[in-house]
């Protein structure tokens, strides 16, 4: 029957009832006596599923899945989104790999270095979506110039590629091992 703490008044007990990061003790202007105002908690963060983007084309296939171009539907912006067959990675072990490399891209904040935007996964799939990088792999870059790049070029490219292992190696942690054309961006 109400509150029995005969040391404490209603106000206060109720106060005290309710968690401190969802209340806020104000004062009212026009009769200067305090108010309590109840704040919502944040809206839940709605999950992210394969269904929220487009695939536009396919960027490139690796052994254990596919990279896609891929536009997210309720902001028109342009992504690239890796999918990782769960099967291969199961069969050959893999999984800690997985799990470091979504920690990696999620960790990072290198201009080098692409970033994270959206992991998720369905029964067959997990899918890591990044920012997507125009203008291509290296690898593709090295195939038409037969006469090789300029100079200046080569140092940029070797120079980014340097501080992004070296950030890895430093503050990541992380000794990065497949390093290769095919998957560094000019």
């Amino acid at each position: 029957m109400g509150n029995c703490c005969p040391n404490h008044d209603l106000k206060t007990s109720f106060i005290s009832s309710i968690s401190d990061d969802k209340t806020k003790l104000v004062t009212n202007s026009a009769s200067k006596q305090p108010v309590l105002v109840v704040i919502p908690p944040p809206p839940l963060k709605q999950q992210i599923s394969q269904d929220d983007f487009i695939k536009i084309g396919m960027l490139g296939q690796g052994a254990f899945g596919k990279v896609y171009q891929v536009r997210k539907k309720d902001t028109n912006k342009i992504y690239a989104m890796k999918q990782i067959q769960i099967k291969k990675i199961r069969e050959c072990n893999l999984e800690t790999n997985t799990v470091l490399e979504r920690n990696v891209l999620k960790q990072s904040k290198h201009p080098f270095i692409v970033k994270l935007k959206f992991a998720f996964q369905n029964p067959k799939y997990i899918f890591f979506v990044m920012e997507c990088i125009n203008g291509g792999q290296f690898y593709n870059v090295l195939k038409c110039k037969r006469s090789g790049l300029p100079e200046n070029v080569v140092r940029f490219v070797a120079a980014e590629v340097v501080l992004a292992l070296e950030y890895l190696n430093t503050k990541l942690k992380v000794i990065y091992r497949d390093l290769k054309p095919e998957i560094t961006f000019y």
